[in-house]
């Protein structure tokens, strides 16, 4: 049985995510660090996620849902901490921002794909 770079890839940013969460839990024992002031920083795990799936994604569909992670993590980010003042009350509009944008790179992509079949067959 063969392991690929994705199998690799995966288990590398998943041992690094319980390496970092392992150390903060203990130092949090050792009353060296306050957990609380770390688990703010939870949209970050999400960011983390999606740069994790982008490395060993594959295909665009794949591509598209880690860069999707990314950025539904940086706009929680942004909203937990009201970056530039924008809430969560104020920040949704990004939200129907990054779906047009998804909607007009896919449009693009799919007649990319056309085009170049076409221009094979000819």
């Amino acid at each position: 049985m063969t392991t690929s770079r994705a199998q690799y890839t995966s288990q590398l940013v998943w041992g690094g995510v319980l390496l970092i969460l392992g150390t903060a839990l203990l130092l949090n024992n050792l009353e060296v660090l306050e957990m609380d002031s770390v688990w703010r920083y939870w949209p970050l795990l999400i960011v983390a996620l999606g740069i994790g799936k982008l490395v060993i994604a594959e295909t665009p569909r794949e591509r598209g849902g880690a860069i999707w992670l990314i950025f539904i993590g940086a706009w929680l980010y942004i909203s937990v901490f009201k970056v530039f003042g924008f809430g969560f009350h104020d920040s949704w509009p990004i939200l129907l921002v990054g779906v047009g944008v998804s909607m007009v790179v896919k449009s693009a992509y799919r007649q990319s794909l056309i085009g170049n079949k076409e221009a094979s067959h000819e």
